[in-house]
């Protein structure tokens, strides 16, 4: 049987910082009783560590099929994103 990644959705939340985006994202996940990891993305943070984020989720999953994960990058900034 083939464990590949399943991914039902993207959502993309953008606001000041403060206002809930990540409580949000927590407390949808606590409804759908699905395992929430979150990552905060800055300049300092390494590919290598979101490959191996990726596939620890990935292991997990595939150990626990029936089970959801909810994965969120938080306090990513976008500003200079695709200005190269």
């Amino acid at each position: 049987m083939d464990h590949g990644i399943l991914i039902h959705f993207f959502i993309f939340l953008k606001g000041e910082a403060g206002i809930g985006k990540t409580a949000l994202v927590e407390l949808l996940s606590y409804i759908m009783e699905a395992t929430f990891k979150t990552k905060i993305i800055h300049a300092g943070v390494a590919e290598q560590e979101i490959i191996e984020l990726l596939n620890e989720l990935t292991l997990q999953a595939s150990q626990n099929p029936s089970h959801r994960y909810v994965l969120f990058f938080d306090e990513v900034v976008l500003d200079n994103f695709g200005k190269d």
